[in-house]
């Protein structure tokens, strides 16, 4: 996983790749004060660290919307094996993880299409003129296919108060580039950064087909949050009566074979030994990390609340959907035509038969559950740095003191300064003095709230 040396720092910069992604909705730099973000220039730079993106498209809301990625990485890799050893440039894989970040943290699709140019800085100096010098040009036209989401028409809904226009494609995204720096930066001091990027990949492939194939996206983003819940409840173990529940057929049996009961419970739990327990990561993961933001309205897919769980009935739900993902898996069966709700401002005929038909839909549909896989297993980033907005302001509180003592703000600025609040306390003082304090909005290690000691996540970045 070399995006995650890239991100900690760890390559040196032997060529410096340029590739096209794809984006299937728009994205804008949310820091730009403008009155039409479409016609302003700084509104395309999107990052500058740890790697450059921009908006190249034209006119900006063009669809779908073309990003330039640029960054440096070393001109090759070696991979050794007892037999064999591969060398080949990191960057295509690099590239693709960066893609596939891209689309957790901002929930558009985001793929790569084509690699643009390379330009090798360790050249000898006799090749760095001629046709060598710069970037070398590779060719884009017929490189790949592009992958993204078909763009969705346009309403236009009639009544006796004229006639209102509906977009149902995603809305535009603001982006915050010292957010999202933060957030990538932090990904390699996870706890468990492989088995957080593994979930990522397999979110990004979800939602490359849950457009068209949503029975395989709904398998997908089971799999994600079993690659995240593995790593976290590695050394799960359920209670001794739990066990001896699970594996009761033996307990009776024993007994039937006159074995006292004591000896036929211990049976039982070394039955249990070398099950994968799964299913209880799965519902334990999700169950323990919900939170209210489940019932706020969705900004990517049409809003299905009248047909989607509620919270007291969520383990229930997760028991079918599991069920339903092992019966697809393991017998071929499918998960029905109502996980296809919410998909497009239309309902599909079958569905609209489930549903005049007065049965409650026994597994919700596929864009409520990528929903909860974003909200609890992949935005785990985005709430254990909660307190970076608070931080970001505290820094400009401190940029702008340094202005005015050195005479570079004008009266009027001086004084709006003067009546902003007080600078927030150091929080490396903090943690000094008080011996382990953390840093405000954040609890203690493998928590993701100071306020709340039992949902716990190992997903925290390491304190150097």
């Amino acid at each position: 996983m070399y995006v995650l040396q890239f991100l900690a720092g760890n390559f040196d910069a032997g060529i410096t790749s340029e590739y096209r992604l794809l984006c299937s909705g728009e994205l804008f730099n949310k820091n730009v004060l403008t009155f039409d973000y479409h016609k302003s220039e700084p509104s395309r730079w999107l990052l500058a660290k740890p790697f450059d993106l921009r908006v190249v498209s034209r006119p900006f809301y063009d669809y779908p919307q073309e990003l330039r990625l640029v960054f440096s990485c070393p001109a090759y890799v070696t991979k050794h094996t007892e037999q064999s050893s591969l060398t080949f440039p990191p960057d295509d894989d690099i590239a693709k993880d960066i893609a596939a970040l891209l689309t957790v943290f901002v929930r558009r699709l985001v793929t790569v299409y084509s690699k643009v140019s390379v330009d090798y800085r360790d050249l000898p100096p006799s090749m760095k003129s001629g046709e060598f010098a710069g970037p070398y040009p590779l060719p884009i036209a017929n490189a790949s296919t592009p992958t993204n989401w078909k763009r969705k028409p346009i309403s236009v809904e009639t009544s006796m108060k004229g006639q209102r226009i509906i977009d149902h494609n995603p809305k535009p995204v603001p982006v915050d580039g010292h957010i999202l720096s933060a957030k990538l930066n932090s990904v390699p001091k996870l706890d468990n950064p492989e088995a957080y990027l593994r979930a990522v990949r397999l979110y990004t492939e979800a939602m490359r087909v849950i457009e068209d194939w949503p029975e395989m996206a709904y398998q997908l983003l089971v799999y994600s949050v079993e690659a995240i819940a593995g790593a976290v409840y590695k050394d799960y173990r359920p209670s001794r009566t739990d066990m001896i529940n699970t594996k009761s057929q033996v307990a009776r049996h024993a007994q039937e074979l006159n074995v006292s009961k004591e000896d036929a419970e211990g049976l039982a739990v070394s039955a249990c030994e070398g099950m994968s327990w799964s299913r209880r990561k799965f519902k334990l993961f999700l169950t323990q990390m919900i939170d209210g933001d489940l019932g706020k309205a969705d900004d990517l897919f049409v809003d299905t609340k009248d047909f989607t769980p509620t919270l007291d009935k969520f383990e229930t739900f997760l028991n079918a959907i599991y069920d339903g993902r092992s019966g697809v898996a393991h017998g071929g069966n499918a998960f029905g035509d109502a996980i296809r709700l919410g998909m497009g401002p239309t309902i599909p005929a079958r569905v609209s038969h489930e549903i005049l038909s007065g049965r409650e839909f026994e597994i919700p549909p596929v864009c409520w559950f990528e929903r909860v896989v974003i909200l609890v297993s992949m935005d785990i980033l985005a709430k254990l740095l909660s307190h970076l907005g608070e931080r970001i302001r505290h820094l400009k509180w401190l940029a702008n003191r340094k202005r005015v003592e050195r005479g570079w703000l004008t009266k009027r600025a001086q004084k709006c300064l003067e009546n902003a609040r007080s600078p927030l306390p150091n929080p490396h003082r903090q943690i000094h003095e008080s011996g382990g304090a953390r840093l405000p909005g954040v609890g203690n290690r493998g928590s993701c709230s100071g306020d709340s000691e039992e949902r716990r996540t190992p997903f925290f970045p390491k304190r150097t």
